[in-house]
């Protein structure tokens, strides 16, 4: 009876896992360091189970624009850097050079880098699966009395069809009526789970406006446009340095730039209105880049500057009441200093965090779904084979809406990554229907102890002191797949166990 249930609880966690969306499961980077030919490369790739960086050798630099998407069944599609469009090869596929075309592409793109943050994203044509459309910002040098200003008036689209893997419409204008402010630039997708809603902003000097693009089988167009509530988080000094995301549940929307706090709104996918916007001065007013993510359960916005990271419990009608501070800067180097900048949830349901240096360590907030400090920030949690170039984070639409499916909390670190090792646990027996036992690694002088169900929700929590086992009885839960894991300074221990009738 107790294999029986063991492969039943096998079987459904199989396929509530594989029937998730991964084309966010395999995140790019890369930095040419000039030491040895090529172009140092990484990938951190959350599938099978676990989250593991693989070193790759690609062709170009990529930069503060990042973008990728992978296959429904996570393996790496496409990816850009701005200048051009690659596949899973790490080639240029044919006709995906000379992305953004102009005096901006020529100057930078030679070194494999389009500048600005957030101003490309990868979306699936609704009306083709072997369609995706490259949504792009370029840039264009202004002189202006002297003083060479730089604008991004155009927002464009190039169009890349898989079966032939080749793009077939490219630099096509979307928008070019008035300037765009760089970053910020985000997708959902609509209600009907095929159309795509984009959201980008012109800059104040053209009057400040949200702009809502409609992205269906037949077109893209400009849906509606609303002048903004919050002018102040669009002037230049948030120009690339604030960001956006939605909530992982696709309810809320948040934008952020220390000059002008956080904007929350709540978000309607059928008809895309912005209702309900509460703003948060953190009154931060020399704060250069500002990262943004919003937890799992959509209850906790996190928001930093270079030095400082906060939390904010969404559940407060006051935001200002729900204001926690969750850590600052430490002064590591590694090799320069490794400040706070933008953030991205992963599908492992925690949330990374990257420099303005090229420094070869990500942050990590373990436990996004925790209040205060029970949330897990570790700085330079987890360690890179390589630089990363400085600010550089894919960016992502939001994929996954089911509660139970918009991240998978049973993704593990394995063994291998230096600063964030983990390891499986010594526990037995295993499956168990009343006492576990729990030997600690010979190396463990303290640490926090966790275990956790299937759905990732804490059962139990103790602060470790050191016996060097533990034995505990788990008689009172629910049969099903639990998981074990001890954080312990920089490092986790994890394991599973499964609970018997």
């Amino acid at each position: 009876m107790k294999s029986i249930l063991l492969l039943s609880v096998s079987l459904v966690l199989s396929c509530c896992v594989s029937a998730q969306d991964k084309y966010d499961y395999q995140w790019i980077f890369s930095l040419n360091t000039l030491i040895e030919p090529g172009i140092e490369g990484m990938i951190i790739d959350f599938n099978d189970g676990k989250r593991e960086v693989i070193e790759v050798l690609t062709n170009k630099r990529i930069g503060l624009n990042n973008a990728s998407i992978c296959h429904p069944n996570g393996q790496l599609k496409y990816y850009t850097n701005g200048c051009e469009i690659y596949d899973s090869t790490y080639l240029v596929i044919d006709q995906g050079s000379n992305i953004n075309p102009g005096d901006v592409h020529d100057a930078w793109c030679p070194d494999g880098e389009y500048p600005g943050n957030a101003n490309v994203l990868f979306l699936q044509d609704p009306g083709d699966e072997n369609g995706y459309y490259l949504i792009h910002k370029n840039l264009v040098t202004v002189n202006n009395n002297g003083a060479i200003d730089v604008t991004s008036p155009d927002l464009m689209t190039s169009y890349i069809l898989s079966t032939e893997n080749k793009v077939t419409d490219k630099n096509k204008l979307i928008d070019s009526t008035r300037l765009k402010i760089s970053g910020y630039m985000e997708a959902i997708l609509h209600k009907n789970g095929s159309d795509w809603w984009l959201i980008d902003y012109t800059e104040p000097v053209d009057g400040g406006y949200q702009l809502i693009f409609k992205i269906n089988k037949d077109s893209i167009s400009l849906y509606k446009e609303i002048p903004y509530q919050n002018s102040q988080t669009l002037i230049s000094d948030c120009s690339a340095g604030g960001q956006a995301c939605f909530s992982p549940d696709g309810t809320q929307y948040a934008k952020y730039c220390a000059y002008g706090g956080l904007d929350m709104f709540d978000f309607n996918r059928e008809t895309a209105e912005f209702t309900n916007w509460r703003n948060l001065d953190v009154g931060l007013s020399d704060a250069g880049v500002s990262g943004l993510a919003i937890s799992p359960n959509g209850r906790f916005a996190y928001i930093s500057n270079a030095t400082e990271l906060w939390q904010v419990d969404l559940d407060e009608e006051n935001l200002e009441d729900g204001l926690l501070m969750i850590g600052q800067y430490d002064g590591f180097v590694d090799p320069f200093p490794t400040n706070f900048a933008y953030m991205q949830i992963g599908p492992d349901c925690k949330i990374y965090m990257v420099s303005t240096n090229g420094v070869s360590s990500l942050h990590v907030i373990n436990n996004p779904n925790e209040k205060g400090a029970a949330c897990n920030f570790v700085q330079h949690g987890l360690e890179l084979p390589y630089n990363y170039s400085p600010g550089s984070l894919p960016n992502f639409p939001v994929y996954r809406f089911d509660e139970a499916d918009v991240c998978d909390p049973t993704i593990t670190s394995i063994f291998n990554i230096p600063f964030e090792v983990s390891s499986h646990l010594d526990i037995y027996p295993n499956p168990t229907s009343d006492l576990l036992n729990i030997n600690y690694p010979e190396d463990l002088n303290r640490g926090v102890f966790y275990i956790k169900d299937i759905s990732g929700r804490r059962v139990e929590t103790n602060v470790i002191n050191y016996s060097g086992s533990l034995s505990l009885s788990v008689s009172d839960y629910k049969a099903g797949i639990y998981f074990v894991e001890i954080v312990s300074e920089r490092r986790v221990y994890s394991s599973r166990f499964v609970k018997v009738d």
